[in-house]
């Protein structure tokens, strides 16, 4: 299935984590100041010889939501950029966590776009 949208806004720089342990981790936090879609994650898989299970989750602001689970294989990457996510803080904290089978052998990088006309003020920057 493939999901193409126009989306308005300003990309914003990369967030990278690495998964330093296998208990979920925060890897992006929305802001609390505008509206923020990430349109692509890429999950890359640093191992040389294991492919590594990880899960994504969503954070509404008071529970998780699973909503991407594959195995990495060694020495690649996956790209998710068929499931945008419009996330903000105004409310509640919402955010995207990760699990990784193995710790510091997987990196996550959310590239996101900041909409200010979502948030009702059409300013810019």
């Amino acid at each position: 299935m493939t999901v193409s949208t126009s989306l308005a806004g300003i990309v914003q720089p990369p967030s990278t984590t690495l998964l330093a342990t296998t208990a979920k981790t925060d890897v992006f936090t929305a802001s609390d100041k505008y509206v923020q879609k990430v349109v692509s994650v890429a999950v890359a898989n640093e191992d040389t010889s294991s492919a590594i299970l990880v899960t994504l989750h969503w954070h509404d602001g008071s529970s998780d939501h699973v909503f991407w689970v594959k195995e990495i294989a060694a020495k690649s990457t996956e790209i998710v950029s068929d499931i945008p996510l419009s996330l903000s803080s105004r409310v509640a904290t919402q955010k995207i966590k990760a699990t990784a089978g193995i710790a510091n052998k997987v990196s996550v990088t959310v590239i996101s776009v900041a909409d200010y006309a979502a948030q009702g003020g059409g300013g810019r920057i």
